[in-house]
């Protein structure tokens, strides 16, 4: 596993710190106005300052992109991309995991009295061809594109440059956490339903960190390329959207995310903790 490239210089903690306010600063802002406005997640203007705080990590990496050297700034795009980053064995990993997951979490589900009703796919996904093109799109522009960019493309990579992988791993994972938490005030807004279970609501934050271990793993083992964590991404989504699955089946899947998680340091723990 090739782990980086570039230049090992010591990162400034100061700027790492100024990336993670000012992505919270442009990110919450808009959020926190949806949220006292009162208004409803179905309402248009709702929609639009969520949609702006949305891409709050990937303005924040343009910021601190645009005033490096231009062929820093070429291979930042040469990495969000140029598919030849990712490896055949990368492709796999996020055409498979994210699908055999879900799947493999509903089969042991069925061991505590669930049933496989679970698999039912979701309306945007059975309806019509439009309409699952429309949600294609929609899956892919808002979340994985603009906060990969950020949250692996300049954040992780800038973590890696002074600290081990599993500390940078850790970092993000607590960090995109709790980005989201304006999120569930959101009247209307998905998330809010957790707000009403303990179990969805400690599996959604936990699965955050397992989660970036296989990011990490992914992204560098595929010469750093944004485009693998965007898909990756894209990939967990998508899986996520149209297959419903209960809050015991969510607990089952985070225990299978640990274990996938631990199986990839263990491999690799002269990777991921190695302290340079």
């Amino acid at each position: 596993m090739k782990v980086l490239t570039h230049n090992k210089r010591a990162v400034k903690r100061i700027d790492i710190l100024k990336y993670v306010l000012l992505v919270f600063l442009i990110t919450w802002l808009p959020w926190f106005i949806a949220m006292l406005s009162q208004r409803n997640f179905s309402t248009t203007t709702v929609r639009i300052l969520l949609l702006a705080g949305l891409m709050g990590p990937a303005a924040t990496a343009w910021l601190f992109v645009r005033k490096m050297p231009e062929n820093v700034k070429r291979n930042f795009l040469k990495r969000m991309v140029d598919v030849r980053l990712v490896s055949a064995k990368g492709l796999l990993f996020i055409l498979f995991i994210p699908v055999l997951l879900p799947l493999l979490s509903v089969s042991l589900s069925t061991l505590t009295g669930n049933t496989f009703h679970q698999l039912q796919l979701s309306e945007e996904a059975t309806e019509s061809l439009p309409l699952f093109l429309t949600f294609l799109l929609y899956t892919f522009l808002i979340g994985p594109l603009p906060e990969e960019i950020g949250w692996r493309g300049y954040f992780l990579d800038s973590l890696l440059k002074g600290y081990n992988v599993l500390q940078s791993s850790f970092m993000v994972a607590l960090v995109w956490a709790l980005w989201h938490v304006p999120l569930f005030f959101i009247e209307g807004y998905p998330l809010q339903a957790f707000t009403a279970s303990p179990l969805m609501l400690f599996t959604f934050f936990g699965n955050f960190f397992p989660l970036c271990i296989l990011y990490t793993w992914l992204y560098c083992s595929n010469q750093r390329s944004i485009l693998a964590a965007i898909l990756f991404h894209f990939s967990v989504n998508f899986a996520g959207t149209i297959v419903q699955i209960d809050p015991t089946t969510e607990l089952i899947q985070f225990i299978l995310l640990l274990l996938l998680a631990l199986y990839l340091i263990l491999l690799h723990k002269n990777i991921f903790l190695d302290n340079k």
